[in-house]
């Protein structure tokens, strides 16, 4: 009994000793350096859609291009480092760090009013934002000459100029499931449909979605947004059978990172409505 003490006390030692040469060299064991990462990072998501020039349009969905640029100011002078959809799943997926204070900017639907008045703002204050964008729109308005600030949604060669500039980062809304007609709300499934036909049914949009913005753009999203936040028991299955890495929901509350991937399901995201700025959606974040 008295040897294996012995062992087991030469083994420590063994091991103290080795810690203190790593140390003393200015390295870091592997297990010292994972403890070294915070378990948990809190980060809000803003959730925006339209962004127009008209104030008498501003409501839950609209606000105008100075409301934005406050918002922007505001996240700046709090410190706040703008990062997309890639960036929070290599965080969870690979451990790579992210900023001290994270923030995400999510447009949803792609309406042409981001391109118009938000990515101004972006690119002025070198900011980064996340755009889902409903790909059949974009089909449409590619092919139009319709630039309207009230209704049109961005054509391919927005995106491309976007996307190109490193500040947006494209997502997938649907092909074309954005709607609240019929039995069906959004991708959620229908009371009377089988799992199979809803996999199916809506998997072909989605991977549609996916495949259309791949041939386009070079790039196939890691992300899938749910319109209205709506989901289903198969929903999460579905993604996962299609390659989506993370979705985005709607539930306002702050985003709670982990290195455990559920963290990436229906990430929670704060409504940007005309009458709640950042400043008051985050002014209690910390607390």
């Amino acid at each position: 009994m008295a040897r294996w003490k012995r062992i087991l006390v030469t083994a420590l030692a063994a091991v103290l000793l080795l810690g203190a040469v790593w140390w003393g060299s200015g390295r870091i064991l592997p297990a010292v350096r994972a403890l070294s990462v915070p378990k948990e990072v809190k980060m809000p998501v803003l959730m925006y859609h339209s962004i127009h020039s008209n104030p008498k349009k501003a409501g839950d969905y609209v606000i105008t291009p100075e409301a934005l640029e406050r918002d922007l100011q505001y996240l700046q002078q709090q410190g706040y480092t703008t990062v997309v959809m890639s960036d929070v799943i290599a965080y969870v997926r690979q451990g790579t760090p992210l900023p001290e204070k994270p923030v995400m900017l999510t447009f949803d639907d792609g309406y042409y009013n981001n391109y118009l008045n938000a990515y101004p703002l972006l690119q002025k204050y070198q900011m980064r934002a996340v755009i889902s964008i409903i790909v059949g729109e974009t089909d449409k308005y590619s092919g139009l000459e319709e630039n309207k600030e009230n209704y049109s949604h961005l054509t391919w060669d927005m995106i491309n100029e976007m996307m190109q500039s490193g500040l947006v980062e494209i997502q997938n809304h649907t092909y074309n499931l954005h709607k609240t007609g019929g039995n069906r709300r959004g991708v959620a499934q229908r009371r009377d449909e089988s799992s199979e036909h809803y996999v199916e049914t809506v998997g072909a949009d989605l991977k549609k979605a996916q495949d259309r913005i791949e041939e386009m753009t070079g790039w196939r999203p890691n992300t899938f947004t749910f319109p209205f936040g709506s989901y289903s028991r198969n929903s999460q299955v579905l993604l996962e059978e299609l390659g989506f890495t993370a979705s985005l929901g709607v539930e306002g509350k702050p985003c709670r990172l982990s290195r455990d991937p559920a963290c990436l399901i229906r990430i929670p995201r704060y409504t940007r409505t005309s009458a709640a700025s950042a400043e008051r959606l985050l002014v209690s974040f910390d607390g």
